[in-house]
């Protein structure tokens, strides 16, 4: 056998989209249960990353495409749209299979 060889390291990549916020999301269990190096999520059901976006200049976005039906938003004020999407984007953070997979693995 050869004698320097040296040892392979590999990187576990996880890859998900789309976590629908109102959905079980038990799939992101299964995930950590992998023990992946990385997990990156794609996708626009929820962006997971709410609090670095700037809301007042994405409140277009917002009102069309994150929330769901426009209908849902017509009428309302900025403020109430915004209260709207936390609650939306609450239901994925504060869920108890996103916080396992986060506190074991980096995630962007």
């Amino acid at each position: 056998g050869c004698t320097n060889a040296k040892p392979i390291h590999s990187t576990k990549i996880a890859f998900g989209s789309c976590i629908f916020p109102s959905f079980n999301k038990s799939i992101l269990s299964r995930i950590n249960a992998r023990r992946p190096d990385l997990f990156i999520i794609s996708g626009d059901a929820t962006y997971l990353d709410y609090q670095r976006i700037n809301h007042k200049s994405n409140l277009g976005t917002l009102r069309g495409h994150f929330i769901g039906v426009p209908s849902e938003v017509a009428g309302k004020s900025d403020e109430e749209i915004e209260e709207h999407w936390r609650s939306i984007w609450d239901l994925t953070v504060k869920d108890e299979h996103w916080l396992r997979l986060q506190e074991n693995t980096p995630i962007i």
